[in-house]
């Protein structure tokens, strides 16, 4: 994989974090972001009394529907610890990937 696409999915993933954090924010959540870029979690989000452990996952779609890309849903770690997906796409952020 050269730098230059490396670079590119890095920025991607960023660019959807942020769109997650802003679409959280605007449902009324308290965000923090992990600035480690490692870790099962991306982000964690807190309203009402809740606490959210997120994975964002940035949608992508080819001929036969939305993918991942390289990335696969959720490890078994990630379930096994409660954490959710939030997907993006474009400018479209949402829990159910099938609303995409």
């Amino acid at each position: 994989m050269g730098l230059c696409l490396l670079l590119d999915k890095v920025q991607i993933g960023i660019e959807s974090e942020y769109k997650a954090i802003c679409w959280l924010l605007g449902q009324g959540y308290t965000v923090a972001r992990n600035v480690a870029h490692t870790g099962i979690f991306d982000l964690v989000a807190y309203k009402e009394g809740k606490t959210l452990l997120i994975d964002v996952k940035t949608l992508q779609f080819n001929a036969e529907g939305p993918f991942f890309g390289w990335k696969s849903y959720l490890s078994e770690e990630q379930i096994a610890a409660g954490i959710r997906p939030l997907f993006v796409y474009g400018e479209t952020v949402g829990w159910n990937r099938d609303y995409f």
